[in-house]
């Protein structure tokens, strides 16, 4: 992770740290269209979570966080394409609608998080908190 920290932009940017030198997982295609095809089906469902879901799609491609692939495109042979759904609060004020981007989406017993290193644990063990009181 050293070896990659940048700084661009006035924020640091750094790689995620693989398990593997060469990252190795399935063209997940027909799961991540099986997903959308999902996800349509329940914004087709809810017009409003619909609009509501079409303007974080919007925001994110304002932001460059997101960008839309020319259909000329050539697809490469090696994919892994990111699942996403829309999460909704209806107790928040302001963003009642997120997307969730599903790191954690298994095709052929493999997901980007399988395949990334964890990092420290930030919680403190239950075990060790209750031998100190």
């Amino acid at each position: 992770m050293s070896n990659s920290i940048k700084f661009e932009n006035d924020h640091y940017v750094v790689a995620v740290p693989w398990r593997n030198e060469r990252l190795s997982l399935p063209n997940n295609r027909p799961s991540a269209e099986k997903r959308l095809e999902s996800t349509e089906r329940k914004l087709g469902k809810n017009p409003e979570l619909a609009e509501s879901y079409q303007k974080v799609i919007e925001e994110y491609l304002e932001k460059n966080y997101i960008c839309q692939v020319p259909p000329d495109k050539s697809i490469p042979t090696e994919e892994w394409l990111l699942p996403r759904f829309p999460v909704v609060r209806a107790d928040r004020s302001t963003t009642k609608t997120r997307i969730v981007f599903d790191a954690s989406a298994m095709f052929q017993g493999k997901s980007l998080n399988s395949e990334a290193l964890s990092g420290p644990k930030l919680q403190a063990d239950m075990l060790s908190i209750l031998v100190r009181f």
